[in-house]
């Protein structure tokens, strides 16, 4: 890579990760409030995700804790409805719900329960078909994907509606919101 472009690339991703360059209000209060806080929020679910965290003595993953807490404050902000969540994860993330007063349907074989505008699908690796959470977008539910797949990742990027994406290393955030056009923003999530 151009030594150059990796210099202005990671230029813009400092640039957005403090929510400065975020143009749209909603995404900025997003980034703000959930994504990259400025100011150590301290939400009182953080202390359920810690507890379920050493229970399953998974205490050691930093990772998991950060994924888990992201999770709480993204839903937080946007006042989600559900947790759609594969029986398989970890317990932080049940945590999260539970801290949240939110549902947390389990599903079987990969099959989801019935979209609904207000749930939050997060998706560890690839388990589910890309056109799916295509359609789910598109229906109103965000999704935050740990470690996708290509298929997958290509699918968040090009939903084709109106929101906006995060975009990270590791994780995207696909938010639908019918107030405004399509956005990414590429960020160190």
């Amino acid at each position: 890579m151009n030594p150059f472009l990796a210099i202005f690339r990671s230029y813009l991703r400092w640039r957005h990760s403090k929510g400065y360059g975020v143009h749209s209000p909603f995404a900025y209060n997003l980034v703000k409030m959930a994504v990259r806080p400025g100011a150590p929020y301290a939400y009182y679910g953080y202390y359920d995700i810690d507890r379920a965290l050493v229970a399953e003595n998974k205490n050691g993953y930093p990772r998991l804790r950060k994924d888990a807490r992201l999770v709480l404050r993204i839903m937080a902000t946007l006042q989600s409805r559900r947790l759609l969540l594969h029986p398989r994860r970890y317990d932080s993330f049940k945590a999260v719900a539970d801290a949240l007063a939110v549902p947390c349907p389990n599903y079987k074989d990969n099959t989801l329960p019935a979209p609904v505008s207000g749930d939050f699908l997060l998706i560890h690796n690839h388990l589910h078909p890309a056109s799916e959470i295509a359609s789910r977008l598109g229906a109103g539910t965000a999704v935050m994907a740990i470690e996708p797949e290509p298929a997958l990742r290509e699918a968040l990027l090009s939903f084709g509606g109106n929101g906006l994406t995060f975009v990270g290393k590791r994780i995207i955030i696909a938010i639908p919101n019918p107030d405004m056009a399509f956005v990414s923003y590429e960020m160190k999530l």
